[in-house]
């Protein structure tokens, strides 16, 4: 879970943030390279999130500082970034209450490993890179199209979308409100844990071994895919969950 530090600075911002239009911005961009095995995370506090794989062979970022009331605020926001083993992008509001949110758009190399990647209030998208270990928001929607995982993805408000190629270990997807879609290969051997407060259960093309199915207030399923495997945990309070045959 987040810590509550980091949260109460996200609620400052977000309330300071939360405007229909931002017509003040200022573009940061930079570049590194990801050594081979090295893993990358970024943390961002209010704005939209997009990492994607592509061709090349380092890492590009490009963040968008975005105001709708005071440009001058856009230096109190920095956007750090920590290279090695352990590569780091991280938003640090040096003044708690602030008008600033952050877009950013991150390109890495495909055979690039996400360790975490960590939003408060926004979309969260993770496209074609060859790990995700952890994505989180609060108040988003997280989209994950990874060659394996991710391990864990949460958000409190928001829709999760998980394109499963393969599995490392055991897995853990939650909401509070909102969905699941989870779209799984037919050939991927998990064992699922699925419980839903109030809403439903849809499977859709999956040949699933049941071997808990029903109930009320949690409704629950649990099965086999494939020749089993890791353990896949989904939970929601208010909403659905739909396996789906990818």
């Amino acid at each position: 879970m987040l810590n509550r530090s980091f949260l109460a600075l996200a609620i400052l911002v977000a309330l300071g943030a939360a405007c229909s239009a931002a017509p003040y911005s200022e573009e940061f961009r930079s570049r590194f390279v990801l050594a081979p095995g090295a893993t990358l995370s970024l943390s961002n506090v209010t704005g939209t999130v997009a990492v994607e794989a592509w061709d090349e062979d380092y890492v590009d970022v490009q963040a968008v500082k975005k105001t709708s009331r005071f440009p001058a605020d856009f230096r109190y926001v920095e956007i750090e970034i920590k290279k090695g083993r352990d590569s780091v992008i991280r938003t640090v509001y040096r003044k708690p209450s602030t008008s600033v949110s952050v877009d950013y758009k991150v390109r890495v190399p495909a055979g690039a490993r996400l360790r975490r990647i960590e939003n408060v209030t926004g979309d969260v998208l993770i496209e074609g890179a060859a790990e995700c270990r952890e994505a989180k928001t609060v108040t988003g929607s997280l989209t994950i199209r990874c060659a394996e995982g991710p391990l864990q993805a949460e958000t409190v408000t928001g829709r999760i979308l998980v394109d499963l190629g393969k599995l490392g270990g055991d897995a853990f997807y939650r909401t509070t409100t909102g969905s699941i879609e989870a779209r799984l290969r037919p050939s991927l051997g998990v064992e699922l844990d699925i419980s839903v407060f109030t809403g439903g259960i849809i499977r859709e093309g999956l040949q699933i071994a049941t071997s808990e199915s029903g109930g009320t207030m949690p409704q629950r399923l649990k099965g086999t895919i494939g020749k089993g495997g890791p353990r896949l945990r989904m939970d929601i309070v208010t909403g659905s969950i739909v396996l789906r045959a990818s």
